[in-house]
């Protein structure tokens, strides 16, 4: 061990005489409680963060989940070549490697019990879940089958979570469809419907919103057999399916248009990360005053042990060894504060994993419980700034003390 690590280790932990009583010094408690607030600053920034990405990637995966990664609609008369797109867009577009038609219209549902204004969307059962996870999510009952030909019965519908508890139905029950835009005769079109199953979408705001019919029966009820007018596509990467939208608006621009699963909700993702970069920047200022109270330990351990200083630099001891053993102490209590805040951190996410802490109410935060996604690597930046701030506001009063005279420690001894 060498000499500056020793001089070091015993100004921090020297044990001091007080009448019969031994104790710990006065100092060695305040950089105990230096480090303290270094760990409490490290483990609120961390905690925070890993909360705003789990908001992000639960957003994500709930939107890639039900809409995949991008939606090609016509912003004109439905297409009734689907196949054609289907066969077309995978042979002009490599980064695509699935595609799936669909129908989608804003309808109203009605039970015994309630009434629920929804968008249904009619989904092409071969392929709808090579672009979508909605198989994963069902609670309840399956996804909409085609009726068979010939059938006299009442078609199959599968209801998002909120709908069905607005409706008080469940699989196997029967619910009425009304389409306002549609007409049977004089009156609005309405057709009876059998409840198959319910799907939970991972965001309120679908689960409260969406139902899903097998597309050729809800093609039939809207008078639109052979035609579509969205098409669902999944991509190689998620990150870069924007490319795949500006290339898709390229080639087709009218009446089809895309977009990618980012710009369906750019202005939440926009939120989420200003939120993220301004409750970091608030929490930092705790990391900033735990980095003064590290100096102004500093200051007190040098006001303490300034008779031991002098009297080394009366012995030959050098400005650079003295500078040399105050940033030890610093950097020391920088690391231990910022470690111990990265192990508290670490377990709080843990507990939060395991067990919901707080729940969320879901039609104001579009999940129910609280999400927790632990990023390495910025664990590891807010660690990296975390030392480098403690141990940068050491220098000043380990650089004061090293030029100090040691006239000035022994003048009254």
């Amino acid at each position: 061990m060498s000499l500056v690590s020793t001089v070091a280790r015993r100004f921090v932990f020297e044990r001091r005489a007080s009448g019969d009583l031994k104790s710990r010094g006065f100092v060695s408690f305040i950089a105990a409680i230096s480090m303290s607030g270094l760990a409490l600053g490290v483990t609120a920034l961390l905690v925070v963060t890993s909360v705003m990405n789990g908001f992000e990637r639960e957003l994500k995966s709930a939107l890639t989940g039900f809409h995949g990664h991008v939606i090609l609609f016509s912003r004109g008369d439905p297409v009734s070549d689907a196949q054609r797109y289907m066969d077309e867009i995978p042979k002009y577009f490599p980064a695509v490697t699935a595609v799936s038609p669909y129908i989608f219209a804003e309808v109203m549902l009605s039970s015994v019990k309630g009434v629920a204004g929804v968008v249904i969307e009619g989904i092409h059962r071969p392929t709808v879940e090579s672009v979508s996870h909605i198989g994963e999510k069902l609670r309840a009952g399956h996804l909409p089958n085609a009726l068979p030909v010939g059938s006299s019965g009442a078609p199959e519908i599968t209801l998002g979570a909120e709908v069905a508890r607005k409706l008080h139905v469940g699989p196997g029950d029967n619910i009425a469809l009304t389409v306002p835009f549609a007409k049977d005769g004089d009156a609005p079109l309405v057709r009876r419907l059998t409840v198959a199953g319910v799907v939970r979408l991972g965001m309120y705001d679908y689960d409260s919103k969406y139902a899903l019919m097998e597309l050729s029966d809800f093609q039939k009820i809207l008078s639109m057999e052979g035609r579509v007018n969205a098409f669902k596509l999944l991509t190689k990467d998620p990150a870069k399916s924007y490319l795949v939208t500006a290339a898709l608006n390229d080639k087709y621009v009218y009446p089809l248009r895309a977009r990618d699963w980012s710009s369906l909700n750019r202005n939440l993702f926009y939120a989420i990360r200003l939120e993220k970069v301004v409750i970091a920047t608030i929490l930092m200022a705790i990391v900033l005053v735990a980095s003064f109270n590290v100096i102004s330990t500093i200051m007190m351990m040098v006001h303490d042990k300034k008779r031991q200083i002098s009297m080394l630099k009366a012995l030959g001891w050098g400005p650079r060894q003295t500078f040399g053993v105050f940033l030890l102490i610093g950097t020391v209590m920088s690391v231990l504060g910022t470690m111990l805040g990265l192990g508290l951190g670490r377990a709080l996410c843990a507990v939060v994993e395991w067990k919901s802490i707080i729940d969320l109410p879901a039609d104001i935060y579009f999940l129910s419980r609280l999400p927790i996604e632990m990023r390495p690597l910025e664990w590891l930046l807010i660690c990296a700034m975390t030392i480098g701030l403690a141990v940068f506001s050491t220098l000043w009063p380990s650089y004061r003390v090293s030029r100090e005279s040691p006239v000035e420690g022994l003048r009254y001894e």
